[in-house]
């Protein structure tokens, strides 16, 4: 199964990453919004490459584009989605940056 990235519109991104932050809205109501046209499908996870079930939608690393005005959602499964948010993030930007800057053919 191909990786599934969704392109997000940055501020989407903010007010949805604002809302997880404050607690304001529970972040698998969120992911089931980002996430509805695929819910069904199995996806792999950005990092480890796992098979991921859905439903219930995955958890969501939000990652930089190279459009200014976009961010890129990435699928993570449950084992890697429990990493300290720290190495997650590392993890997932050194992996990010190795693919937005191998050469695209």
């Amino acid at each position: 199964m191909p990786l599934t990235l969704l392109s997000v519109p940055r501020e989407v991104g903010r007010r949805w990453a604002r809302a997880l932050a404050e607690k304001r809205t529970p972040g698998a109501n969120l992911a089931a919004t980002l996430w509805a046209d695929h819910l069904g499908n199995v996806m792999n996870c950005f990092l480890c490459d796992e098979s991921i079930v859905t439903p219930p939608p995955p958890f969501t690393q939000l990652l930089p584009d190279k459009a200014p005005d976009q961010v890129v959602a990435a699928p993570l499964c449950p084992a890697c989605a429990a990493l300290p948010p720290m190495v997650r993030s590392h993890r997932c930007m050194a992996l990010w940056r190795k693919v937005i800057g191998a050469p695209h053919w």
